[in-house]
């Protein structure tokens, strides 16, 4: 499946097809996951839908698709597990995903989204874990919301340039996964500061 067919089935089937598309897009669909994203925005934009619920329907679909993943590594990770040990390549993305999580906790579920394949395995191990759908929710959601946002406006000023625009995301994907963290920082250093200030006001 190319972008042109996911236009094509939109245009005919509307939001369940772009929903189905990018809840499967994290299932093994032949396309990579930014690519289905940046589509959605290209949609928007040759007003196929309108854009506030296309992004909407975007992000419940990815979002979807990283609970399902959570949920099967809870309550199904032997059944899956067994297929995945067959096959050598799978391994090894589980092996990075698991170092992930060891060395960072819930915030692999933030790194992990910067990594190809890696990033399908970890909301499963974490599931897996045992880990409190609390706390995954929390980092999980909030870097699909982040990385949704710049998706998904990128595709809609600049879908035709998508192969590029791919090709440099997964050169510096580390550039960019730096540049959102020194965002967070930054606001938690501001909001602290706030915080000081309305405790002792000048």
């Amino acid at each position: 499946m190319n972008t042109e067919t996911i236009l094509l089935i939109v245009k005919d089937y509307g939001y369940w097809a772009l929903f189905f598309t990018l809840w499967l897009g994290f299932f093994g669909l032949p396309i990579p996951n930014e690519a289905i994203i940046m589509t959605s925005g290209l949609i928007a934009s040759k007003s196929y839908l309108e854009p506030i619920p296309t992004f909407v329907v975007t992000y419940v679909g990815v979002i979807c698709s990283l609970t399902t993943l959570y949920l099967l590594g809870r309550f199904w990770h032997e059944v899956i597990s067994r297929f995945i040990n067959r096959v050598p390549k799978v391994n090894q993305y589980v092996g990075r995903a698991e170092h992930l999580i060891t060395k960072h906790g819930p915030l692999a579920l933030v790194f992990g989204y910067f990594i190809p394949g890696v990033r399908h395995f970890v909301p499963f191990l974490v599931g897996n874990s045992k880990m409190p759908y609390r706390t995954f929710a929390l980092f999980g959601y909030t870097i699909t919301f982040l990385w949704t946002i710049v998706l998904y406006t990128t595709g809609y000023f600049s879908g035709q340039h998508m192969d590029e625009i791919i090709s440099a995301l997964y050169s510096y994907g580390a550039i960019i996964l730096l540049f959102l963290f020194s965002v967070v920082v930054i606001a938690q250093l501001i909001k602290k500061r706030r915080k000081i200030k309305e405790k002792h006001p000048s």
